[in-house]
Order: structure tokens, then C-alpha cells, then sequence
């Protein structure tokens, strides 16, 4: 049971135990006479025993037929079939939300005491609370009771928004940094599924993938129905087959298209070097191409390039001394 539901009940059990209107109910911020009662309440839900809780509340003077109702237009919990016989007073209640729970309740009033039993049933079993208590006598203001649980009631519903609030944003994080164990953990972020698929098909959200672990890029092949590796080859051939032309990667404007290539694609910026950075001035020129350049060196030494093919011809075998030796000359002039 969610800690709203648990919070309504409780509510609503308090007003059940003497006939009270639920909060709502009266002269709002007004005094009504009142007198104190003792209550003890024991709940049990699922084979569980939770111990008996004892207090004390005011409960007015009159009222004690009024049924165990709310009057709040919010109210997701309805009393219905009230039946009153003499001492014995018996109701059902259906509460609506998230959770829906159904169950009847049943209260008896024997002089300035009270015996009473509620069972409240939902898809997580059944909860039984048995309640006693006995009149105390002294004066008390009644209507404190019902603005002190009207304002519990808000707090909880303040709450509930709260949370709700938090686990929208901690989805809307994990779909941005594409954090697919976010999505295993919990089922609350079901909903942003398609967003975060949708997410990996582009760009950023493959460079982020890109950067995560084998784990994670599993699982996000899973989640999504589509491998990794094969996203970052349809994206990084689109992006490669723009620089088709010598000297492409020069171009200012496309200091983006850039970038993913030299950090997210590692196949084509290998290419792209062997074709262009060969004798690059790292001290002056052009600026893209040198970061490019620079770049890819670093990362080649930063970890191991993908596995390609061994040159067959003499001039692959030119094109990739001529990258190694561009690389060695970025390492030296950098210190990487």
C-alpha cells in the first residue's frame, strides 16, 4: 500500500472511530466544544502484526451518528451502504487511485466506549485494523482535531506531488544522460522508453552510449531492439560520407560533424587521418583540422583503435605510415 493510501485510511479511520465528519466537515478555523477520547489501534496486513499505537484526540460532543464520510470534493475514498442499528454502526468504503482498495467497517458504541474493525482489501493483500477506545472526559476544541488532520492530509498530498515531481526528473536525466539501468531498476521511467530509444538514433545520444560500458551498451541493444554497433555505423557513414571531399574537414562550420567523428567514430576518423592529417602543421594552419588531428592522435594513444584490415596495397601501406607518423609527431608536440 502507497503512503497516500495508507495516510487517506488512517484519516478516515480516525474519523470512523466516533462518528466524526472526516475534514471538511464544520466551521473552518472555528472552535467546536469538544471532549477527549483515548484510542488504540491495531493493524494487520499480510500475516504481519503491527504493534497496537495508543492516542488521544478530540471528538465532539455531537455527531456520533454522523457517518464515517469526507465531504472533500478531492476525496478519492467514498463511504456508502452507512447502516445504523442502535450502538451498531456499519458502512462500506471504495478508494479509488493508483492503488484501489474496497472493504467494509464496523463500530460499536457501548456507553462512553467503542469496539470497531475495518478490513480494507487491494492487489496487495488485505489489511484488518481492530480498534478500542473509551471516552476521557475532559473539554477539548473539536475543530483542532479536524484542521490537524486536514492539514496532515494536505501535507501527504504535497508529498505525493513531491516525489512525483522527483521521479519525473530523475526519468527526463536518465533519457538526457542516456542512463539505461535507470529504466532496469525501476518501472516508473516505463514511460520514457521510446524517448530514450528515440534518443539513441541521434548523435548525442549514441556519443553518450558510445562512452558507457559493454554492460550498458547491452542492455541498451536490449531495451531497444537495436544493437548498438549497428547505430554507430549508420551514423558515423552518414557523417564520413560528408567529408568525401579532400580537405573537407578543414571547413569551420563543421566543427560538430567534426567532433563526432573524432570521439564517437572510430573507423572513419582512423580514415579521415590517414587522408588528411598527414603533414599538418600542429604549431599553425588551420584550426579544425589540427584540433581533428590532435584529437585522433590522442585517442590513439589513449587506447587501442578498432581492428582494420592490414594494407594491401602500396599505397594503404602509405596512408597509414603517413597517419602513424602524425600521430607520433602530435604526441611529441603535445605531450600526450
Amino acid at each position: 500500500m502507497s503512503k497516500r493510501a495508507q495516510v487517506t485510511v488512517a484519516v478516515l479511520v480516525v474519523s470512523t472511530l466516533v462518528g466524526l465528519p472526516a475534514p471538511g466537515l464544520g466551521q473552518p478555523g472555528g472552535t467546536e466544544p469538544g471532549v477527549k477520547w483515548e484510542q488504540t489501534v491495531e493493524m494487520q496486513m499480510q500475516g504481519f502484526s503491527m504493534p497496537p499505537t495508543t492516542s488521544q484526540f478530540c471528538a465532539p460532543k455531537k455527531n456520533w451518528k454522523d457517518p464515517p464520510k469526507s465531504g472533500r470534493d478531492n476525496d478519492k475514498c467514498q463511504v456508502t451502504d452507512v447502516k445504523q442499528d442502535g450502538p451498531r454502526m456499519t458502512w462500506k468504503m471504495a478508494c479509488q487511485g493508483k492503488e484501489p482498495m474496497n472493504g467494509d467497517g464496523e463500530i460499536v458504541r457501548q456507553g462512553d466506549s467503542y469496539t470497531g474493525r475495518m478490513t480494507m482489501h487491494s492487489a496487495r493483500g488485505d489489511m484488518v485494523m481492530k480498534m478500542n477506545g473509551h471516552m476521557l472526559g475532559d473539554a477539548c476544541d473539536a475543530g483542532e482535531t479536524k484542521r490537524t488532520a486536514e492539514a496532515y492530509q494536505k501535507q501527504a498530498q504535497e508529498a505525493q506531488v513531491a516525489a512525483a515531481a522527483g521521479q519525473a526528473k530523475a526519468c527526463d536525466d536518465a533519457v538526457q544522460k542516456m542512463s539505461v539501468f535507470v529504466f532496469s531498476m525501476t518501472s516508473s521511467c516505463a514511460s520514457r522508453k521510446a524517448d530514450f530509444c528515440a534518443r539513441l538514433q541521434t548523435r548525442e545520444g549514441l556519443a553518450l552510449v558510445a562512452r558507457s560500458s559493454p554492460t550498458e551498451q547491452a542492455e541498451t541493444s536490449k531495451m531497444c531492439s537495436a544493437n548498438v554497433e549497428s547505430v554507430r555505423a549508420k551514423l558515423c557513414g552518414d557523417a564520413a560520407s560528408s567529408f568525401a571531399a579532400p580537405g573537407s574537414v578543414k571547413d569551420p562550420s563543421r566543427k560538430g560533424d567534426v567532433a563526432f567523428v573524432s570521439t564517437t567514430c572510430p573507423n572513419e576518423a582512423r580514415t579521415l587521418a590517414q587522408r588528411d592529417c598527414a603533414g599538418v602543421a600542429y604549431t599553425g594552419g588551420e584550426p579544425t583540422l589540427r584540433d581533428f588531428c590532435v584529437a585522433y592522435a590522442k585517442n590513439s594513444q589513449a587506447k587501442a583503435p578498432a581492428a582494420s584490415p592490414a594494407p594491401t596495397t602500396p599505397q594503404e601501406a602509405a596512408q597509414k605510415s603517413a597517419a602513424d607518423a602524425a600521430a607520433k609527431k602530435a604526441k611529441s608536440l603535445f605531450g600526450f
